[in-house]
């Protein structure tokens, strides 16, 4: 664990609330577009940093709470990032399967 990489990513984390509460009913295109390619750079980052501490500290990663939490948000945020990119009116099974 390192300060500067904490605090990078501690930005990222505001930035990201930031972006979510970006969010509202009757956005633009370009406001959607943009919220959605931001998602995806949040997303990559987050998930770097998973993969980094997982490196760094191997199985005792996941003896702490707040790593395991940060684990199941990143999971749950790569499923939607798949979810999101699923055509439902051409995926056929799979498609069926998750609704």
């Amino acid at each position: 664990s390192s300060e500067p990489f904490d605090i990078f990513i501690m930005g990222f984390i505001i930035l990201n609330m930031v972006q979510m509460g970006a969010t509202f009913d009757g956005q633009g295109k370009n406001m959607k577009v943009t919220l959605d390619a931001t998602n995806i750079i949040f997303t990559i980052v987050f998930t770097a940093e998973s993969v980094l501490k997982i490196i760094g500290y191997g199985r005792s990663y996941f003896e702490n709470s707040w790593n395991k939490f940060d684990f199941f948000v990143v999971v749950m945020s790569l499923f939607d990032l798949v979810i999101a990119n699923i055509d439902f009116q051409t995926s056929g099974l799979l498609a069926n399967g998750l609704r």
